[in-house]
């Protein structure tokens, strides 16, 4: 991590325009469609259409995009420390629109695992005494936290096994994180850790735009040297 530290310390854009531009694209996305949502919304008012199956076919629409953006930001990231030198915005777009629908499936995996682990948790532990309740909550953290360190993995690995096909890039991303679990499970525990600080005012732009992507390469640059070794 030092050496992360040390290319943006001396060229901070290289990691800073990726996020950025993940983050206006994201927000472009956003506009665009609540826009189009709510004309067809109330279009679709005058044929008593169901607006939350419209809401929700937008929300899968953006979920789309913004991980196609979010690939993108972590190819901009991988690029930029090898070569010190900021990623393209052409080469952003063009890597988010043809890995769009490998980190959309993997989003919509780590959405499923999530949500059904909350139900779960909710509908074992919601109506019991509090000593159980304080057990589900540990149960709940523990599994959230295992669970989530394979999936951010998962999508690491799209960028580090490319060309290799979305199923073997799954495969071959989980059992690196696997075997690798204690090396790995460092750059994992800060990437909760800074993603936890998002939610401190005003620290959460430094957080965004410094501690994020160091974190996020530092991550991606371990998982590179475990998968070459």
């Amino acid at each position: 991590m030092q050496e992360i530290y040390k290319v943006y310390t001396y060229n901070p854009m290289i990691f800073v325009w990726p996020v950025f531009i993940f983050l206006v694209t994201s927000l472009l996305a956003f506009l665009s469609l609540l826009f189009v949502y709510i004309n067809i919304s109330t279009f679709l008012s005058f044929f008593e259409f169901n607006n939350y199956l419209l809401l929700f076919i937008f929300s899968i629409f953006f979920i789309y995009f913004f991980s196609g953006f979010f690939g993108g930001m972590l190819k901009g990231l991988k690029v930029g420390y090898e070569t010190k030198r900021r990623i393209s915005f052409e080469d952003y777009v063009y890597y988010a629109n043809e890995k769009n629908l490998y980190f959309f499936i993997i989003f919509l995996i780590k959405i499923a695992i999530n949500f059904s682990l909350i139900f779960l948790v909710y509908n074992i532990f919601a109506n019991q005494t509090f000593p159980i309740q304080l057990i589900g909550l540990l149960f709940f953290s523990f599994f959230f936290f295992v669970l989530n360190y394979f999936l951010h993995f998962l999508t690491i690995g799209t960028l580090i096994y490319e060309g290799l096909g979305f199923i073997k890039t799954l495969r071959m991303s989980f059992l690196t994180s696997l075997k690798n679990f204690f090396y790995l499970i460092v750059p994992y525990t800060i990437h909760i850790i800074v993603l936890a600080s998002f939610l401190l005012p005003f620290f959460n732009l430094f957080s965004i735009f410094m501690f994020y992507p160091i974190v996020e390469t530092f991550a991606i640059e371990r998982m590179r040297k475990v998968a070459s070794s």
